[in-house]
């Protein structure tokens, strides 16, 4: 009967995980990077939810010297 069920009026999912995290390499001197606080479930990364376009692409990453990089 479950196998029924999803065929007729599925499918179905189950979530088991959101906001994993995620190890990001950054060069000294890049700015701008989200900090660990800011990718909690509030932050704008990887939301489930999402206001677009509104944050769409919204990175704007610099150097400290773009002379030396």
């Amino acid at each position: 009967d479950m196998i029924k069920i999803h065929v007729e009026d599925g499918p179905f999912f189950s979530g088991l995980s959101a906001n994993t995290p995620a190890i990001v390499l950054v060069k000294k001197g890049l700015n701008n990077v989200p900090k660990r606080d800011d990718l909690a479930l509030g932050g704008f990364v990887a939301p489930w939810i999402h206001p677009t376009p509104a944050v769409y692409d919204p990175e704007t990453y610099y150097w400290d010297n773009p002379a030396a990089h």
